[in-house]
């Protein structure tokens, strides 16, 4: 759900996944319906959980507005910005055959450049190494709980999340 209202949004703005060149508006009829949208979302997908958890690369070009949903909605955010190589990135793009290595480099950037700008005067950001989450994803989880002031845990689900990195790692 997080996805489709990201993309949703991304074309609103003549953007997509692939193209984040354009200008984020902070006020006006377009945010106040992504932030009701959001609201909505929240709602059904967390049914007011505590602690919450959303993944798409796309928040990062669209944090202010998820930033305003977030608080909005009664949440205190954090962000975890997880950096990997800029060529592995492209290389991986390329060889999805999303676009060539060149505009795979140029999209991280892009990408990069926008979270950069969001979370340069927040202290709720914390970036932490792509390799390093491979290598040691407990260490991490446990540095992004410090930061965050939140208990975190795989629970049942740690043996899973081990072997998730591990497959990770092994095609990295």
């Amino acid at each position: 759900a997080v996805i489709d209202l990201d993309a949703r949004m991304l074309g609103h703005l003549g953007g997509d996944w692939n193209n984040v060149e354009f200008t984020l508006p902070h006020e006006g009829e377009l945010v106040d319906d992504f932030v009701a949208d959001a609201h909505a979302l929240l709602d059904l997908e967390y049914d007011d959980r505590e602690v919450i958890l959303m993944k798409d690369p796309r928040i990062s070009v669209l944090a202010p507005l998820w930033q305003r949903a977030l608080t909005g909605a009664g949440y205190r955010p954090a962000y975890v910005v997880a950096i990997r190589h800029p060529l592995e990135v492209a290389r991986s793009l390329h060889a999805r055959g999303d676009m060539s290595v060149a505009e795979g480099l140029a999209l991280w950037l892009a990408y990069m450049k926008r979270i950069d700008a969001f979370a340069a005067s927040r202290d709720d950001v914390i970036h932490v190494r792509y390799t390093d989450l491979l290598d040691d994803w407990r260490g991490v989880v446990e540095r992004i709980a410090a930061h965050a002031d939140v208990s975190l845990s795989a629970g049942d689900h740690e043996a899973e999340v081990g072997m998730a990195a591990r497959e990770l790692a092994e095609r990295a």
